[in-house]
């Protein structure tokens, strides 16, 4: 019964943290100007993840965001604001669904 319960707040998880991190992607503004944000999941892995394509000016990629769950939990990996050297303070927190747009 355990192991049932434990996949269903996963699957539920799943949905919640597939709806949040999607939001992300879509056209945005850049240094360069207007490009687009693009969102891949890995469900086998439960990886979300938000990237923008090569910019020539970098010659790079960047990922935007990427959030994984482990254990029902949600651990965030990246963000495009966090810079190396950043101090960075993990913190424990808890995401509920908005009431007004969760499924019954």
């Amino acid at each position: 019964m355990d192991r049932l319960k434990s996949l269903v707040n996963t699957a539920s998880l799943s949905k919640l943290v597939r709806q949040e991190v999607s939001a992300y992607a879509g056209e945005a503004y850049g240094v360069h100007g207007p490009t687009k944000l693009y969102y891949t999941e890995n469900l086998q892995d439960l990886v979300y993840c938000v990237t923008a394509p090569y910019d020539p000016a970098y010659q790079k990629g960047d990922l935007v965001l990427m959030a994984r769950i482990v254990d029902d939990q949600v651990v965030i990996d990246g963000l495009v604001r966090a810079r190396p050297g950043t101090r960075v303070t993990p913190v424990t927190g808890a995401i509920a669904p908005d009431p007004d747009t969760a499924d019954g």
